[in-house]
């Protein structure tokens, strides 16, 4: 007995076997035409098969080639799906524009906030937060295109934000808690501001404006050739002092003035004898 040769080929239909039909055997026979059939077919598909398992992308990490489409996620999706390259250029570069008119706040949905440029028009008739997603932590490109004379602020639903000025863009960035400046020149916004009530000799103090603030300490010792040392710590870690001339006479004021980074802290004291403010100012 033998088997019937099998050629891989998808034979159009599957012999059936007449009454009038001779039952003949052997390869070509009229009794085994639909079992060959049958036969060619299977054989067929299992070329296909085969060619499909030895070209078939492995599961972890496969090297694919061309160019490989994938959906296309809502903008501020922070799952592990596939990024695209639409999703990644409109999250860096997308510009949403909307209109905040009038004087209540808004909150942005996760898909408005997911774009990289957010564009504010609208006559503000009160001043308006624009509420941001504490998640994903991420950054913008701010432009405040309203009028009005009111601020408009971008915030965290419960933290803390920035203010951006009418005609102006920012690069602002969210921590998960509140809204920073990533970029504000010194200045921008800010008024000379009083400081000496609140401010004490040896006590470390934390700029958390959200951008560099101007410090300004005037202050005198009860002891002879001292000088004024303000310590600045920044965000790295590293130690910076800054010392004024010595002071010649009991009580004669010297001065140190700096500019202190978001994040950085800062300290001031007499290097002997007690210390005495005369000013502090700050540019925040």
């Amino acid at each position: 007995m033998a088997n019937l040769p099998e050629t891989p080929i998808y034979d159009a239909g599957v012999y059936q076997k007449e009454t009038t039909d001779i039952a003949l055997g052997g390869p070509d026979g009229k009794a085994n035409e639909g079992a060959r059939n049958l036969a060619n077919r299977t054989a067929y598909l299992k070329q296909q098969v085969d060619v499909l398992v030895a070209t078939k992308a492995p599961l972890a990490s496969p090297p694919l080639t061309g160019n490989p489409t994938a959906p296309t996620q809502a903008l501020g999706d922070v799952s592990t799906k596939i990024a695209t390259d639409e999703f990644v250029q409109k999250t860096v570069g997308g510009v949403l524009s909307k209109s905040v008119a009038g004087g209540s706040n808004v909150t942005l949905t996760a898909v408005e906030a997911g774009h990289g440029i957010l564009q504010f028009t609208g006559i503000l008739t009160g001043n308006v937060a624009v509420i941001v997603p504490v998640s994903p932590t991420r950054s913008w490109v701010v432009k405040n295109d309203t009028t009005g004379a009111f601020a408009l602020t971008i915030k965290t639903p419960a933290g803390t934000g920035v203010v951006v000025l009418p005609g102006t863009s920012i690069t602002l960035w969210c921590d998960g808690t509140n809204v920073y400046s990533t970029m504000l020149p010194l200045g921008y916004n800010q008024t000379n501001q009083n400081m000496l009530a609140s401010r004490a000799p040896s006590t470390t103090y934390t700029n958390s404006t959200g951008g560099p603030i101007g410090v300004h300490i005037r202050a005198s010792s009860s002891a002879t050739s001292s000088w004024l040392v303000v310590t600045l710590t920044t965000t790295a870690g590293a130690v910076i002092t800054y010392s004024s001339a010595s002071e010649s006479a009991v009580n004669f004021s010297t001065s140190v003035g700096l500019i202190v980074l978001h994040g950085e802290t800062y300290s001031a004291a007499m290097v002997s004898g007690v210390t005495t403010l005369a000013e502090w100012n700050e540019l925040r």
